[in-house]
């Protein structure tokens, strides 16, 4: 979840967004069934892809609507559960679109046909967001020590039960494997306290 690929934590995301909204998964196949017939003409070499576009771009801006409100619901979540393990406040999860916040999608592109078709595939989307952590500015991954990442990612999965048991009024089953690699006495017995009094079961 720190130190990996952005797919994995767009998995993270998309996961809990399944659970919890009605229409992700239609928009999720949506989007990918769009974007494969987008990338098949881009390697035939196609320039006039105005159709394959727009149809992208209505999809895409919703999926990235429904990510980015519930990363938010979730970063706020996850935060309160980070300063509960660890005691530190300057974590941020920041969820990236996928393409630079300067454009919208239409323009991201619009404005780089050219490199798409020499790549063979549609290099900016949702397909391509992901979920930052930083603390102080800097990749969390460079910033907090293995236990510390460890526990950024228990609190993220935490965030997520939370979120899931709120949204759907019933409680998540979590199942902790290896839980004592990394962590200290202090921080195994909070992290303890906190997955027994967190509505749900743990196995």
């Amino acid at each position: 979840m720190i130190k990996g690929s952005p797919r994995q934590r767009r998995r993270f995301l998309d996961w809990g967004l399944f659970h919890v909204e009605q229409r992700f998964l239609d928009l999720w196949q949506r989007y990918n069934r769009v974007l494969g017939q987008r990338n098949a003409a881009l390697r035939q070499g196609w320039t006039a892809l105005a159709p394959w576009n727009l149809q992208l771009v209505r999809v895409a801006e919703e999926l990235d609507l429904q990510r980015r409100e519930y990363a938010s619901q979730l970063a706020t979540a996850a935060q309160a559960c980070f300063k509960e393990l660890v005691g530190l406040e300057r974590i941020e999860f920041r969820y990236q679109s996928g393409w630079s916040k300067e454009q919208n999608f239409t323009e991201a592109l619009n404005s780089h046909i050219e490199s798409d078709i020499k790549a063979g595939f549609t290099q900016r989307g949702p397909h391509r967001a992901d979920l930052m952590m930083e603390v102080d500015g800097r990749p969390a991954a460079e910033y907090l020590s293995g236990g510390q990442q460890k526990l950024a990612a228990c609190a993220l999965f935490l965030a997520q039960a939370r979120l899931y048991s709120s949204r759907l009024n019933e409680p998540c089953i979590l199942l902790v494997d290896d839980l004592a690699a990394e962590l200290d006495s202090d921080h195994r017995k909070t992290l303890l306290d906190i997955l027994y009094s967190t509505e749900g079961s743990c196995l």
